[in-house]
């Protein structure tokens, strides 16, 4: 050491703080050092004491599914949102399932139902598309006032009310008045719960997961287009031994059935479905979104999502809504009840499997959603076109190439759905992802009202069908070509994670706070 004033070794390393040398900064919270380690030097003989303490800081990093140690507990991820989820889609799962009830068992219908004409079970779907295209708008602003536990509860409560009004033992003419009555609560139960997908998405999932949310709550629903086909295996195909009393019986079954599962579903809702987590998962499920009157007159003004909608509803109008009604058109080619329900329960399950691992290819790839659907939906037109040769007499119809038709071509169309509405939520933020679904779902009631009308002319055969199919999927690629893709909500999560994670400067601190006091160790000693 050198004589005179005697030097502070922890001096030379600088400091942009005004505080006295030798005493860690002070962060902007007022505590001593760095937020995520507290460091206290005390003077006591000579001796350097250091105590620290560490806080727990481990937290979900937005977007990107790894812990850090940024910005505290402001944004996590809860494992309530698995539960939350798989709700929400079971309930998705059963409404469309009790849609679906007639379309695989019509033959069966018709026996045990005499009065019923061959339209009858076609015209009870039509009153959920039908009551989404005028009730989606105003139910959607309701909504957005009472949150999403009251609206999934009220949601489950009318899909049990559907499910039980058809299991009174009545004459004909009142059973199929009450059926009837059950398609109205369904429609409303869906267009209550349908729109919220988006909500349950942002409120509880971050930005690296939303995609895949969606994605599961929309195949869950797809999956009821295999439950609904497992109805041929509770209700007997017409046949020499069968009577019509042995048939209506066993409608009767599977009206309790559906009415079992809806109750169980709604006292789940009843006894645990939060409104939202504690703590947000992303900067973007925070941000205040735009009320009902705001959020339409802006997405009225964005024509790159509306392009994008119509994609949606063209797209997905035909072909989910045809997956109910796949035994009329197989019928065309030969293609009888029980051989249908194998047809229509493959393409179901490779249609979940096939749009569950596309939304979670894109949420782990960023900023190909666009091309991504575009693809998809070409793919999905070439497997469809070869349906439509085989429907026409073009090609000779064998059940293995059905098979392949359908099961590719539905896969690649609901591959694109989730996508497209994730775009549709990116592109609309900060518009309400509740009003943007009520859209998106009202212009997909309209196409299915459309698609599902069609079923009532007489005389005109299912051939058609084909044709709507091929249609469909082809023009739903031309607006998707046309819009723009901007990932807004994405933006923001990424740069509201970067303002909320300075860790470069954390380390820092903490590397100079390690630097001074092994100096000033080192300068006692000596």
């Amino acid at each position: 050491m050198s004589d005179g004033a005697e030097r502070n070794p922890l001096d030379d390393l600088g400091d942009s703080s005004s505080g006295a040398p030798g005493v860690p900064p002070r962060d902007d919270s007022g505590e001593k050092g760095p937020s995520s380690r507290k460091t206290e030097v005390i003077l006591d003989g000579g001796r350097l004491l250091a105590e620290s303490a560490k806080q727990p800081t481990a937290v979900k990093d937005c977007g990107q599914g790894r812990d850090s140690s940024e910005a505290g507990d402001e944004y996590r991820s809860y494992k309530t949102r698995f539960w939350v989820l798989a709700l929400f889609s079971l309930i998705s799962l059963m409404q469309l399932t009790v849609w679906g009830t007639w379309g695989p068992i019509v033959e069966s219908a018709l026996v045990a139902y005499p009065a019923w004409g061959p339209n009858t079970a076609a015209s009870f779907s039509n009153w959920p598309p039908l009551i989404g295209l005028l009730f989606m708008l105003p139910l959607s602003s309701l909504l957005q006032r009472i949150g999403l536990r009251k609206g999934v509860l009220v949601s489950a409560g009318l899909l049990a009310a559907a499910s039980i009004v058809r299991c009174f033992p009545v004459d004909d003419l009142t059973f199929t008045v009450l059926c009837h009555v059950g398609s109205i609560m369904l429609g409303f139960s869906c267009c209550i719960l349908l729109p919220q997908v988006g909500t349950v998405a942002s409120v509880w999932f971050s930005p690296g997961e939303g995609t895949t949310a969606v994605a599961v709550a929309l195949l869950m629903n797809q999956l009821g287009g295999v439950t609904m086909y497992f109805s041929p295996l509770v209700v007997r195909a017409p046949g020499e031994d069968v009577l019509p009393e042995d048939i209506r019986k066993d409608i009767a079954i599977l009206m309790y059935i559906h009415f079992g599962l809806s109750l169980l579903l709604f006292v789940c809702v009843l006894l645990y479905f939060p409104d939202g987590p504690p703590s947000p998962p992303s900067p973007s499920s925070q941000e205040e979104r735009e009320d009902f009157r705001k959020s339409l007159k802006d997405f009225l003004r964005n024509h790159h999502l509306i392009l994008i909608v119509v994609a949606y509803g063209v797209s997905f109008g035909v072909v989910g809504n045809w997956l109910g009604f796949m035994t009329y058109s197989l019928l065309e080619i030969g293609i009888h009840q029980e051989e249908s329900m194998g047809v229509a329960i493959s393409a179901s399950l490779s249609a979940s499997v096939a749009a569950f691992f596309a939304a979670r290819m894109t949420d782990r790839i960023y900023g190909h959603l666009k091309d991504t659907v575009i693809s998809l939906l070409a793919a999905s037109f070439a497997f469809f076109l070869w349906f439509f040769f085989l429907s026409t007499g073009v090609v000779e119809a064998t059940l293995t190439q059905v098979y392949i038709t359908v099961i590719a071509g539905v896969s690649l169309q609901f591959s694109s759905v989730p996508l497209l509405l994730q775009l549709c939520f990116e592109l609309s933020y900060p518009i309400s992802e509740g009003v943007v679904g009520a859209l998106a779902t009202s212009f997909f009631s309209f196409v299915s009202l459309a698609f599902l009308l069609l079923f009532l002319i007489p005389d005109v055969g299912y051939v058609w069908v084909s044709y709507a199919l091929v249609s469909s999927v082809s023009l739903s690629i031309v607006p998707v070509f046309f819009a723009k893709e901007e990932l807004k909500r994405t933006q923001v999560d990424r740069q509201g994670g970067m303002r909320k994670n300075p860790r470069t400067d954390k380390q820092k601190n903490e590397a100079v706070e390690c630097v001074r006091c092994i100096l000033f160790i080192f300068d006692s000693e000596l």
